[in-house]
Formats: structure tokens, sequence, C-alpha cells
């Protein structure tokens, strides 16, 4: 499997978006599997809302259960090449720019979309991101490989 990290040189980010570290599009060739990852919002494992009026906190908790769910189909933050963000306030998609580098390959970024929304499923909830991840099936989860080696 290859993945190719596109930015053509003659399509441009609007100026209003830059600095931005996205993707414009990712090419994945060779045999693959796709994973859908739908909108993970900032709960905790008791299904309550983490961060309430607070976008930093909310943000990192999101990223965190987006590794827990993509874990469990196999796949890691790197293996993602679509991610769509939904903020409810857009005035601060910077704080999300910033934090979204502690987690996402600042070399090889995703193809990323925000938007601006009036509301999210539930109250509280300032952001929800969902993703799409590609990885390849021949090649053993990085968690399974930990577990077997640990198991030893």
């Amino acid at each position: 499997m290859e993945k190719k990290f596109l930015s053509p040189a003659d399509v441009q980010f609007p100026n209003i978006l830059a600095p931005s570290v996205i993707s414009h599009v990712v090419r994945v060739s060779g045999a693959r599997d796709s994973i859908y990852v739908s909108g993970q919002v900032s709960t905790d494992e008791n299904g309550a809302v983490v961060g309430v009026g607070d976008l930093e906190t909310q943000i990192h908790q999101v990223f965190k259960n987006l590794q827990k769910v993509l874990s469990s189909a196999g796949a890691t933050l790197k293996d993602v090449v679509l991610l769509n963000a939904f903020m409810t306030d857009i005035q601060q998609i910077d704080v999300f720019r910033t934090l979204r580098k502690q987690y996402l390959d600042n070399h090889h970024p995703p193809a990323i979309t925000t938007v601006g929304v009036t509301g999210l499923a539930g109250p509280g909830l300032m952001i929800e991101i969902a993703a799409f991840a590609e990885i390849d099936p021949r090649q053993p989860a990085k968690t399974a490989r930990r577990k077997r080696r640990k198991s030893r």
C-alpha cells in the first residue's frame, strides 16, 4: 500500500486559512482496508461530556476517543487520510489547528475539512471529528504486536 500526500502548487489555500498544515488530497494505492469513523465528541467512558465550555479540553478528549476507536479497528492516527471537523465556534479554529498538530503526522497530514456549525448532537459539545483511515491488512496491527510481545 502506498500513500501519497499531495498539495499542488497551483491550488492555494485562502490566505485567511494560512498557516495551515493539511494535504489537499491523499491518494492510496494498492490492497487496503478502509476504516470509516463516525463523528467523535468529547465524552468519557461513561458518556458524560468532558470539558463543557473548554474547547482545548474537548479537542484533547476527541482525539483520545479517535485513538481508541481507530485502535479497535487496527489503525492509528497516522493511518488517517481524511479528517472532518465540525465546530460550534469557528472563530476558535486556530485553537483546533494548534492542538491537532500534537496528534497528526505533520509531515504527511491528512486532508482536513473544518466546518462551523450552529450545534452538535448534544448540549455542551463544541467539536466533533469524523475520520477516514486506510490500513494495509497484510501488516499486523501495531497494538496487536505490542500485546504479543508483552505476553511472552
